[in-house]
């Protein structure tokens, strides 16, 4: 089986990764503006990257499959 393209994957990630922090900005960003940068960060990233690694990139992988390897 052929590996993606990596520019074709990097733009996936993107795609989906926008939305998320945009989303988690408008929602959780009030709730937590009074905290110190890394704290905020650390809490965005510990909500974002399982959202992405386990709902969010096998359903873009299912649908874009073919894509990414042609």
């Amino acid at each position: 089986m052929q590996a993606p393209k990596k520019h074709k994957l990097a733009f996936l990630v993107w795609c989906a990764i926008f939305p998320l922090i945009t989303l988690l900005n408008m929602f959780l960003l009030p709730l937590i503006q009074t905290w110190p940068p890394l704290l905020k960060t650390f809490f965005m990233t510990l909500i974002l990257v399982p959202v992405m690694v386990y709902l969010v990139f096998p359903q873009i992988n299912k649908y874009f499959f073919n894509w990414l390897r042609k």
